[in-house]
């Protein structure tokens, strides 16, 4: 079981990586796929399907694929990209620098009994709960503990959905008739006759407005 935490664990630093060093965005994501894939296998070792079922769901099966088909709509040429990848790159690695910096620090201030008391209370806590699922568990403290966290997300996505819907929303530009209005019109409203005059011009006529 260790092997394959580790080989999974290697594949998605590779397929990371690559999301990052690819030249071709559709290839970039791809990688992204792989990594999602092989992160959810990670999941599904440890223990957490219902993660894993929620990374392949969510993440590749919404997110990743609407990625793709934004990026093959949009037809981003590589040669564009060439341009702008000196000032990107730059600033990638100042931002991956400070990123392992941190993870350094991390790791030589962090107290090795401390986390290791971590570990074994996660340990033992875990062990009380094998005769349930995990599933049961995210559910038990999702609708309990966290409820009103649960209702305002789904609040927050409803609103999001709903402002998405109104900034797209355009206004229908053809010309609508009134049917009750056409079928109670009567002749003095429909019909107006026009004195004009010898030798006059269109601008020259006037009408009755009502």
């Amino acid at each position: 079981m260790l092997f394959f935490f580790y080989i999974f664990a290697i594949f998605t630093i590779i397929c990371s990586f690559m999301v990052i060093f690819s030249k071709n965005p559709i290839h970039s994501v791809f990688w992204l796929v792989g990594s999602f894939i092989n992160a959810s296998s990670l999941m599904i070792l440890i223990g957490a399907e219902f993660i894993a079922m929620l990374i392949i769901i969510v993440y590749v099966g919404a997110i990743a694929i609407l990625f793709l088909f934004v990026i093959m709509m949009i037809n981003i040429k590589t040669s564009h990209l060439k341009l702008q990848n000196l000032g990107f790159s730059i600033f990638s690695i100042f931002l991956s620098v400070a990123i392992l910096l941190c993870f350094f620090f991390t790791i030589i201030f962090t107290n090795m009994q401390n986390a290791k008391q971590i570990v074994k209370n996660l340990d033992s806590y875990f062990a009380i709960g094998k005769d349930k699922d995990n599933i049961y568990y995210i559910a038990k403290f999702l609708y309990s503990d966290y409820i009103l966290v649960f209702q305002i997300s789904g609040m927050i996505l409803l609103a999001s959905i709903i402002a998405s819907i109104a900034i797209t929303y355009v206004p229908e530009q053809y010309k609508k008739q009134n049917l009750f209005k056409q079928l109670f019109r009567n002749k003095k409203d429909s019909i107006e006759l026009i004195n004009v005059k010898n030798n006059s011009a269109v601008s020259d006529i006037k009408y009755d407005s009502k």
